[in-house]
């Protein structure tokens, strides 16, 4: 020890470093708090970050889900679209061709039939008559011409004229 160094100046001094000890270990202390406290924040920012991916991964998921399902709407659309279509054509093709065969053999047939309601005709002359009307169209090709005539038959029927057209 220095010979010049009273034990009032040595006592000064030692409680000058003591403070400056206690000073630095309660800065240590505090560094030591805030780094565990920073251990809970990382925790909870690295916890919040797989919450964050998982999410993004559930969207990105949906995002394919509902791609996916776009695309089969659009197919979807695209036949709905043909079947109106074909069916506007079909309709159309049943308008210019409302004459069939079976149109034709049931106008026959319930001509036939009305015979047996007839009272003042006589009714083999009726039937008669109305094979021969047939007989005479039944080789027509002209479609128009068809449809003329099965028009002309059901006009008939439903007027229930007691003559033909």
């Amino acid at each position: 020890m220095n010979s010049n160094v009273t034990p009032n100046t040595a006592k000064l001094h030692l409680a000058n470093s003591s403070q400056v000890n206690v000073s630095d270990i309660t800065t240590v202390v505090n560094q030591i708090l805030k780094g565990s406290n920073s251990a809970v924040i990382l925790g909870k920012s690295q916890q919040n970050l797989v919450t964050s991916e998982t999410n993004i991964n559930n969207s990105v998921q949906t995002f394919h889900k509902f791609s996916a399902l776009v695309t089969h709407l659009n197919y979807q659309q695209e036949a709905i679209t043909k079947s109106i279509k074909q069916t506007e054509l079909v309709t159309a093709q049943l308008d210019m061709v409302q004459w069939s065969r079976t149109a034709v053999l049931h106008l026959y047939r319930t001509l036939l039939q009305r015979s047996h309601t007839l009272k003042y005709t006589d009714k083999n002359h009726y039937k008669g008559v109305i094979r021969a009307e047939f007989e005479k169209y039944k080789t027509l090709t002209d479609q128009k011409e068809k449809q003329h005539q099965l028009d002309k038959g059901n006009f008939y029927l439903k007027n229930e004229r007691g003559e033909l057209v």
